[in-house]
Formats: C-alpha cells, sequence, structure tokens
C-alpha cells in the first residue's frame, strides 16, 4: 500500500516515486527468475532419481533468497510510509491471530524441517471483547508472522502464547507473543530492531536470516501509531508487546 505524495510538493514527491518505481521494477527483475528457478526444480524433483535431493536444495535455496527479496522490500516500502496514510482496513482480530499461528504451524526453515520444535506447544489467549482494528491488514498480518515466527525461531521447549487483548482505557489492542525461548540480554535489548542487526552476529551463529523481521514489525507499528515493549531474561523467555490505537487518529506514539 503507499501513501501517496502530497500535491504541489513538486520535485520532492516526484523523486519519491522514481524511487518507488525504481525498487518495484528491481523487485519484478529478481522476482521473475526465483519463481522459474523455483517451479523448474520443483518440476524436476517429482521425478525419483538421484538428482531429487540436489533439486529439492536448489528450490529451497531459491525460496530463502525470494523470501529475504520480498522482506527487504516490505522493509523499504513501509520505512519510507508517513504515519498515518495507510489502508483502512477493518481488521477481525481474532481471525488476525488464528491466520497467523496456522500459517507459522506450517513455517519450515530452510532445511525443511518445522519452525514449531517437536516439545514447542503454540496456542493462543484470546479476551472475548478485542473488537476489529482499523488499519491495513496485509502489513499486520507480516508484522504479527515476524513475532510469532521469531519466538518460534528461538524456542526449542515449552511454549509460545499469541495473545491479544483490549487496553485498560479501550483504545487500543494489544497484541502478545510471549515464548519460553533462549531470551535476549540486555545490551541487545533496545539494539535488536535495528535493520540486519542480530544479536549473535557470528559466522558460525545457530541462527539463519538477517534480522529484517523485528525491523519489519518496527515499522508497521511505526506507522500504525502504536508501541512496542519487549521484556526479556536470558535463558528463560521474551515477551513482546505491540499496543495499536482501534483507529489511526488514536495514536499512542504521539509523544515518541
Amino acid at each position: 500500500g503507499g501513501g501517496g505524495g502530497v500535491p504541489g510538493h513538486g520535485s520532492c514527491t516526484e523523486e519519491g516515486s522514481d524511487n518507488r518505481k525504481l525498487k518495484g521494477m528491481v523487485m519484478h527483475e529478481l522476482r521473475s527468475p526465483l519463481h522459474g528457478i523455483i517451479g523448474l526444480s520443483n518440476t524436476l524433483s517429482q521425478d525419483e532419481s538421484p538428482m531429487q535431493k540436489p533439486l529439492k536444495m536448489i528450490g529451497s535455496s531459491a525460496e530463502r533468497v525470494l523470501e529475504l527479496v520480498t522482506n527487504l522490500m516490505d522493509y523499504w516500502t513501509l520505512a519510507e510510509e508517513p504515519v498515518g496514510e495507510l489502508a483502512q482496513d477493518a481488521i477481525d482480530v481474532g481471525a488476525l491471530v488464528s491466520e497467523v499461528v496456522s500459517r507459522c504451524k506450517a513455517a519450515t526453515d530452510k532445511r525443511g524441517k518445522p519452525v514449531q520444535k517437536q516439545k514447542v506447544e503454540l496456542t493462543t489467549s484470546m479476551a472475548e471483547d478485542v473488537g476489529v482494528l482499523i488499519g491495513d491488514q496485509q502489513s499486520l498480518l507480516q508484522m504479527l508472522y515476524h513475532m510469532v515466527h521469531n519466538a518460534l525461531k528461538f524456542t526449542h521447549q515449552g511454549k509460545v502464547t499469541v495473545g491479544a487483548m483490549p487496553s485498560v482505557d479501550g483504545v487500543c489492542v494489544q497484541l502478545v507473543v510471549e515464548d519460553t525461548g533462549i531470551g535476549i540480554h540486555k545490551e541487545n535489548q533496545n539494539r535488536i530492531f535495528e535493520v540486519f542487526h542480530q544479536e549473535d552476529a557470528s559466522e558460525s551463529r545457530t541462527y539463519e536470516g538477517i534480522g529484517l523481521g523485528l525491523s519489519i514489525i518496527r515499522e508497521v507499528v511505526r506507522i500504525h501509531g502504536g508501541k512496542i515493549d519487549l521484556q526479556s531474561q536470558p535463558d528463560s523467555g521474551t515477551t513482546f508487546t505491540v499496543r495499536l490505537p482501534l483507529r489511526p487518529d488514536l495514536a499512542v506514539n504521539a509523544g515518541a
């Protein structure tokens, strides 16, 4: 969703729109061959042959690059979006949570293994009266998906709980993702939302990805006029709480 520029801003608006066109073109040029590679490797790997395994690996590698390209484009698009200039979808919060949970249950890592480990339970905790949120459905879906996916990625046993409840004052909805995972060290808690930051940046790090998911979460919260809170204890788990105004004019991050 693009918030169109304000007429009369002359070259700034034109520059922004050129920039968007360029990014759209780059995205298309990167995605098309990747879709081709994925399609061909899937077709060829249907046959029983010694090449079946390497062909599947080619397909899953291309899928990872496609996911990275998509996340990068999502981040760029969101980072340019001004607060409040977004789609006004009426979003059923309960349905949003259900969709994200079922997508995360089906998600796999680069080795094709489920992101949700065997010893991890994925549960939901929904308040009765969460109600309807006005916002950009697609970006909120992405935001919650990244929150839950991240929690599952760093949790090896115990559970990940996705909750939604109205705020005490009734103007916000709170989305909470709580896990019993590895936790985040105090000194890294403010930095993890930076683009490309990962707590473990070593070459041999255990977890894949370049930390774009958290930056996407931060930008989605920002354009919805919301706030994000993180509480974490190394080795015992992390809780992410996102407060989103039920309507854009009730922004809670005006002073942030």
